[in-house]
């Protein structure tokens, strides 16, 4: 018997991230920003891709550098902007949603 994913591929989802979510403040100038002391991070499971080629010089063209992708079950993803892989922080790039799967594929760049 084979088990199946939210996206009905084989499972896959083996390994462990977790996701952060900063709690916003306000600065002196009245921005609302990042409070790195307020952190939530969660725990999920991910499937590691391969970053492709086309994807790969449109993030250089827009000064981005992607270093890994990763997807993520759909109802996992809460719109975070941050994850932590192999105990490296790394801001999610881009996250595209891909309803066929069910998933979201966080592309991700180092801070």
């Amino acid at each position: 018997m084979q088990n199946k994913s939210a996206g009905g591929d084989t499972l896959k989802f083996i390994t462990p991230i977790f996701l952060i979510q900063y709690e916003k403040k306000t600065n002196d100038y009245g921005d609302l920003i990042k409070d790195p002391a307020k952190t939530i991070e969660r725990k999920v499971y991910s499937n590691k891709l391969s970053i492709n080629q086309k994807e790969f010089y449109e993030a250089q063209a827009k000064d981005m550098k992607p270093e890994i992708k990763l997807e993520v079950r759909e109802f996992e993803y809460k719109d975070e902007d941050t994850l932590k892989y192999n105990n490296i922080v790394y801001n999610i790039i881009r996250a595209f949603n891909n309803k066929k799967n069910g998933t979201f594929e966080l592309t991700c760049s180092k801070t």
